[in-house]
């Protein structure tokens, strides 16, 4: 049918719906997931003082002058709670975290990975919107990636759901590798989206350009885990690190498509992420950034033709 299209027609609908292989769901599911229970993990020691009642920021100030007010909050779900059965605020947050752990565990293992997914993603939401005043960027993207988990086909292979309802998966596989390239697109587009405007911003100013930004990035308290203070005698380096952060982030949308300019530029683009993962102390946010980008533009998707017939 596409190729009664005319030419450009052909070209962009094929850009969207051409089937695509799974594997970088696969990839994206697991990688996800490992990352976000590590994170879970590391969170629990700190739990309750980061999102209990009276933790450092409490719930009523937190509603009042932080969160958004047309969204759920941790205090409005425990009082719709409470009208059900009496439920203490320590109850409620552990109850929470169990559940939303137990739900990126599914997610991993591949097990009603989008109804788990969308658990996820409220709990999620219900916890960041109370305590947005800890969020910085890894929480956006961890919310974004579970949000599109509910349409993914993010268990429709290497997954128990695959396992289990074989006969499921088999009647709808020509649809899944055409939902594979759409949200691949959409992962795709995202990225650039974001990177692009990352690396406007940074052009107004004088920070990026004079180097003062990616001093100020390496040697800020807590972002500093090596003393590194010894580049302030080297201006130059400073400078030039500067430019070519501006440069990833400006000509990421040109040079990430083509498989010629992709070889040396998503290394680049890893090695970036790194940096900013060990060099800068934002560790989660480093390694969800490789893991977006590998996920997005690591893997070859192209189906033949011949294995299109299903």
């Amino acid at each position: 049918m596409l190729n009664k299209l005319p030419g450009l027609q052909q070209t962009f609908w094929r850009f969207f719906l051409n089937p695509a292989f799974l594997i970088p769901f696969v990839f994206l599911r697991i990688s996800f997931a490992i990352f976000a229970i590590a994170l879970w993990i590391t969170l629990y020691p700190s739990f309750q003082l980061l999102f209990g009642k009276e933790g450092y920021v409490e719930w009523f100030i937190s509603d009042l002058f932080f969160s958004n007010t047309a969204l759920p909050t941790l205090y409005k779900t425990l009082k719709f709670v409470n009208l059900v059965g009496a439920v203490s605020p320590l109850q409620f947050i552990h109850a929470l975290y169990f559940m939303y752990g137990g739900c990126i565990v599914m997610i991993d293992v591949g097990l009603y990975a989008n109804f788990f997914a969308f658990i996820a993603w409220l709990i999620h939401l219900v916890i960041f919107n109370t305590s947005i005043v800890y969020a910085y960027g890894v929480e956006s993207f961890i919310h974004v990636l579970l949000f599109y988990f509910i349409f993914m086909p993010v268990d429709a292979n290497c997954s128990l759901s695959s396992m289990f309802f074989k006969n499921y998966w088999e009647k709808r596989k020509a649809g899944a590798h055409i939902k594979a390239r759409i949200f691949l697109r959409v992962l795709q587009i995202h990225l650039c989206i974001i990177y692009l405007d990352a690396g406007l911003s940074k052009m107004f100013g004088t920070h990026w350009w004079n180097g003062e930004a990616v001093w100020r990035s390496l040697t800020q308290f807590p972002f500093n885990p090596f003393n590194i203070t010894f580049l302030y005698d080297f201006p130059l380096l400073l400078q030039v690190s500067g430019w070519a952060v501006l440069s990833i982030e400006i000509l990421y949308v040109l040079l990430v498509w083509h498989k010629t300019t992709r070889r040396f530029f998503l290394p680049c683009v890893i090695l970036l992420h790194a940096g900013i993962a060990f060099l800068v102390g934002l560790h989660f946010f480093g390694f969800i950034m490789i893991i977006l980008n590998l996920a997005a533009f690591a893997f070859n998707i192209e189906v033949k033709p011949a294995k299109t017939i299903y």
